[in-house]
């Protein structure tokens, strides 16, 4: 029976939470260090199903027998063979998905602690006859069967008068109605003088008690108690408006303040809530210091950066648009690629081109040695080199034909559309308004600006203005 186990760490597919290559991903087979390339390919496979802009970190080991892995692969023993390799794979999507999903549709409630309702049905005891005494003095009966019955901590209710009682005392259990007493001291020599009858019998006692008033050595301690009707009366009323308010708006959907210590929670509200449909049906009010956008969604107001969330949408559009100027090597310069990543590159040619890359191909050289770069990348102060191309082939590896960036040309990117964008202290009309949030509506993650500035946040929902007036 082919048996494993996986245990790790994987990031949670949030935007800002993952990263933007799979440069921090590390892979452990029995804790030896490998690259299994189908296994990576598949837990960033996962992972794109719920965020395919970024790439997560993970470590991740896998636990199985020696007999049904086999390193002796490569010199360098990072490639492996897995025996039943197929169910391994499917095994470990699955788990990653079901991770991502109760990840992603996870939501914080706040119930109330249910209160234990308590029966008001007498509680009933049952008690061993070996308990009780019968003695002949009808004056200590009851008293000898309080301390026996204090002193185990079982209550009962003995009635005042007694007349023509039948007590059995038999093996078995008898049934006693309970109800609250107050600890009394007792002397131990009372406890000690009970006896049990050696044969069951039956006993009939007849008896009478009558009340005798408790006398209390030292007289009742009296406390005042402060007490002012008007000051329960305002609280009362303070009550009374906050449940009006609960009732108008039961289920607020935005609770997150605008703090920096909120900014994950305010992200999760507005990714759960804000549609892409949503930026187009808000509702333009106004601009607010000459950076910001006030919007309304039904009763809700919402503030936009106006720098931040034109930052992003310019990022994203050079992020899909930008071909990369290249300037020609005067010899080209032989790359020191493995032949899978060798093959790799030659099936993304045109990805690294977009990325201002060329290479010159022998399709008749030897294995390792086929590729050659031609030109690479330049832009004013920013320079490109091996890493790059190194960082690009390890994202290609997990995601063939996918256009990607490497980090250097994010960062250049990003700085590039922070130039061009609308700055703060720029004031707008309303049709530069709508545009903005038209914008908005065209990104595929506007919660924040590249460099992670938040793009806008809920301010207040109107129905709770409403119930303070």
């Amino acid at each position: 029976m082919f048996t494993f186990r996986i245990t790790g760490f994987v990031s949670r597919p949030e935007h800002g939470v993952g990263r933007g290559s799979c440069d921090r991903q590390f892979y452990f087979i029995n804790r030896r260090p490998c690259d299994p390339q189908k296994i990576s390919r598949v837990v960033n496979e996962a992972y794109h199903m719920f965020n395919r802009h970024q790439f997560p970190f993970v470590l991740l080991n896998i636990s199985l027998v020696n007999d049904a892995v086999d390193v002796n692969v490569t010199p360098d023993k990072r490639q492996v063979f897995i025996q039943h390799e197929k169910l391994l794979l499917a095994t470990l999507k699955a788990s990653l998905v079901k991770l991502f999903e109760q990840k992603s549709t996870s939501y914080s409630l706040n119930q109330p602690e249910s209160s234990s309702l308590s029966s008001s049905a007498p509680e009933v005891e049952l008690l061993h006859y070996k308990d009780f005494l019968l003695i002949n003095q009808n004056a200590l009966l009851r008293q000898h069967l309080l301390v026996v019955l204090l002193k185990r901590r079982v209550p009962i209710n003995v009635p005042k008068v007694i007349e023509k009682e039948t007590l059995i005392a038999q093996e078995g259990e008898l049934p006693v109605q309970s109800e609250s007493w107050t600890a009394l001291k007792t002397k131990d020599s009372i406890a000690n003088n009970f006896q049990v009858p050696a044969d069951p019998e039956t006993l009939n006692i007849t008896f009478t008690e009558t009340d005798q008033k408790l006398k209390l050595k030292d007289p009742r301690r009296e406390i005042s108690v402060p007490f002012d009707m008007n000051a329960l009366k305002t609280t009362l009323q303070s009550h009374s408006a906050a449940e009006k308010a609960s009732q108008l708006n039961p289920c607020s959907t935005f609770r997150a303040k605008i703090d920096p210590t909120d900014n994950q929670s305010a992200e999760e509200e507005l990714r759960r809530e804000i549609k892409k449909e949503s930026f187009c049906a808000m509702e333009i009010l106004g601009q607010f210091n000459l950076g910001f956008v006030i919007a309304r969604l039904n009763q809700d107001l919402f503030i936009i950066d106006q720098h931040a969330s034109d930052e992003k949408y310019n990022f994203e559009m050079l992020q899909k648009h930008t071909v990369l100027s290249s300037q020609r090597l005067v010899c080209p310069q032989i790359l020191p690629l493995t032949a899978a990543n060798e093959v790799i590159l030659m099936d993304n040619l045109d990805i690294f081109k977009r990325n201002g890359f060329a290479f010159e191909v022998d399709e008749e050289g030897p294995p390792t040695q086929r590729v050659k770069l031609v030109s690479k990348p330049i832009s004013k102060n920013w320079e490109f080199g091996r890493d790059d191309i190194e960082e690009l082939v390890f994202m290609l590896s997990d995601s063939s034909g996918i256009m990607c960036r490497p980090t250097r040309v994010r960062q250049m990117l990003a700085s590039r559309a922070c130039r061009k964008s609308i700055m703060i202290g720029t004031a707008l009309n309303q049709p530069e308004m709508n545009k903005l949030l038209r914008h908005m509506s065209e990104i595929e993650h506007p919660w924040n600006c590249p460099h992670g500035r938040p793009t806008m946040r809920h301010l207040i929902n109107l129905d709770r203005i409403k119930v303070c007036e």
